[in-house]
């Protein structure tokens, strides 16, 4: 069992780095979380001028954990900001920098955007992973937001596990970058580590403030639904199935929205089958609601496929150690790889280029795909 990692973040420890998300509308709000190692209060300073900030947000209270939530902003707009502190003992690296984000266009122009994906980025049992260098390629491409499929942890309740994950990430909030993540198996289920026992799912919503009920949720962005759901078994109820086909009904009744694209840790269908885990319940919804495609990890590899009209990507191979090898036995597939790598997709209208790059910058696959809504499968 892994015991210690030892990097950068361990110099600070109990240190979460400034973390961007959409925690509502994307186009009139923006997330922002951290967590200094004592408590104290922060104030994040914002505005659409980089030499003065119009507004500011103070903690309630002294706190280690700090959430902001920026309201009211203008849409297509690039905000500044920064945090800081009256507190001369809350000295961290993050204070009194400049950053900047920009909030997601209106629905009905239909603007260009892209996304990344990724899965599966916590350490090996040796605590190596290329998560990290992923992170940096994925900066380089600019996209507007990240979506993770799930374990960025190896153990949901110790706290150095945290301190690496947001020490890799910091350079997305600081390059404006939102990253949205769909809970997997290593952060829901509970372990017995040499710290103690973790209940379910308890550290994941400690520090990740996402739509209610925060396990699953969605957002808009452009003309596209995302759609993360909650893959874990004990999560997999008739409430969830309940808020997911209401969510994918209100998608296809909007003229607005093009393509719909639901993403979870657990894959539906791979390289070599079909997996009875999630069940017929969310296929039945994908078919009936036109879903375009589903995102998933936990499979430590990649694989593409395309089933009822829907594209099927496992992107598992975001720096957890790699599958030994593929068997291919599910006629559906198109392509399938062992590759520490990242997805890259960007929507154009009525297109999506969707593209697979491998660690070290190749592209080993790609498609475009039209939406499927008043088509046929």
């Amino acid at each position: 069992m892994q015991i210690l990692q030892i990097g950068p973040w361990s110099l600070t420890p109990n240190m979460k780095w400034p973390y961007l998300y959409f925690n509502g509308d994307p186009r009139n709000s923006m997330g922002l979380s951290c967590e200094t190692p004592i408590e104290g209060k922060l104030i994040l300073s914002y505005g659409e001028n980089y030499e003065s900030f119009k507004y500011s947000i103070e903690d309630p209270e002294p706190s280690k954990l700090h959430f902001f939530r920026l309201t009211n902003l203008k849409a297509d707009t690039k905000y500044y900001w920064k945090l800081s502190s009256s507190n001369p003992n809350i000295n961290v690296e993050f204070l009194d920098k400049i950053h900047e984000f920009r909030t997601a266009p209106k629905m009905t122009e239909k603007k260009a955007f892209k996304f990344c994906v990724l899965g599966d980025t916590r350490t090996d049992i040796l605590g190596n992973t290329l998560h990290h260098h992923l992170i940096k390629e994925i900066i380089k491409e600019k996209p507007n937001f990240i979506l993770n499929v799930g374990d960025m942890v190896l153990g949901p309740g110790i706290s150095w596990h945290w301190d690496r994950f947001f020490y890799e990430v910091r350079g997305c909030a600081q390059n404006g970058i939102p990253y949205m993540i769909s809970i997997g198996n290593h952060e829901w289920e509970s372990y017995q580590w040499l710290t103690g026992f973790e209940e379910k799912g308890k550290t994941y919503k400690y520090y990740m403030e996402y739509p209610e009920p925060e396990n699953y949720y969605a957002f808009n962005y452009g003309n596209v639904a995302f759609i993360s759901i909650d893959t874990n078994d004990d999560e997999i109820t008739d409430v969830q199935l309940e808020w997911l086909e209401r969510m994918l009904k209100f998608a296809n009744m909007r003229d607005y929205i093009d393509f719909i694209i639901v993403f979870g840790h657990h894959p539906l269908y791979s390289e070599n089958g079909r997996s009875n885990r999630i069940g017929n319940s969310f296929e039945d919804l994908f078919i009936k609601y036109n879903v375009d495609m589903y995102l998933a990890g936990h499979i430590h590899h990649y694989a593409r496929l395309k089933v009822n009209g829907t594209t099927y990507i496992v992107s598992g191979g975001g720096g957890a150690e790699l599958d030994d090898q593929i068997e291919i036995t599910n006629p559906h597939t198109i392509k399938a790889s062992i590759t520490f790598h990242y997805c890259s997709i960007e929507v154009e209208g009525n297109h999506l280029f969707f593209k697979s790059y491998s660690h070290d910058g190749i592209l080993f696959d790609e498609c475009i795909l039209e939406p499927r809504k008043g088509g046929s499968t």
